[in-house]
């Protein structure tokens, strides 16, 4: 079995079919079609910005939002970036933000979909960078179609070593404070690739919709991962 990691399955894809939809976005009654090629782009672009805030290697990103095609983006731009993404529920209270963002020291914040950000606001310390998705802008932060039409992409092929941190997953906080449940690279490039080995009818025009929520490593793991190193077409609700 070969095993590759989700960068290196993001770079053969661009490669193999660029033109072909990745992630569709629905947004005012349309969707909205993100490509390998265009998909690809926007995550170097993002990488190389999270890379020019010269954060320490391995630094923590947080992803405040419902699921949707940035999140995927901003996940794997802060692998790209050499960093770990901590996703946060989006339902998630102000105090289990400031928690949670304390916690483990992040850096930065994408926020992204969301029921009402002013009730979670609060939550995000002065410290943490905030960036905004598009379609969901929120003010005060830098928003992500300025930074990436200002930042030149991120040219290298990079592939992050096995044994770094991926993700760190925080539980929902119901038997006491949420703990970080940490995820290297290695975890992520192995169960994906076993699968793909498992259920062998998979074909790479495969259609998924993204429900179960992907700041939950069932979501992750079934929606992201699978999608991914599949190269399937991922649709959100």
């Amino acid at each position: 079995m070969t095993i590759q990691t989700p960068l290196e399955k993001l770079y053969y894809w661009k490669e193999q079919k660029p033109d072909q939809t990745f992630l569709r976005q629905p947004f005012n009654g349309e969707w909205i079609h993100y490509s390998w090629k265009k998909a690809d782009d926007e995550i170097r672009r993002m990488a190389a910005y999270l890379r020019s805030l010269n954060l320490p290697p391995q630094s923590k990103i947080a992803i405040i939002s419902k699921n949707c095609a940035h999140w995927i983006m901003s996940d794997l731009a802060i692998m790209m970036a050499g960093h770990i993404s901590v996703p946060l529920y989006p339902t998630i209270p102000a105090d289990l933000i400031r928690y949670c963002l304390e916690h483990c020291e992040a850096k930065v914040a994408f926020i992204g979909k969301l029921d009402d950000w002013s009730k979670q606001r609060s939550g995000l310390p002065d410290y943490v960078k905030g960036i905004s998705y598009p379609f969901w802008t929120e003010e005060g932060y830098e928003n992500w179609d300025d930074i990436i039409a200002k930042t030149e992409p991120y040219t290298e092929n990079y592939i992050p070593n096995g044994k770094d941190v991926a993700t760190i997953i925080y539980t929902s906080g119901t038997t006491g404070l949420p703990k970080g449940v940490v995820q290297t690279v290695h975890a992520f490039s192995y169960a994906a690739s076993w699968a793909l080995t498992e259920m062998k009818d998979l074909s790479n025009n495969e259609r998924c919709l993204s429900d179960l929520r992907v700041a939950r490593m069932g979501g992750g793991m079934l929606v992201e991962m699978g999608g991914l190193y599949c190269g399937a077409t991922i649709s959100f609700a």
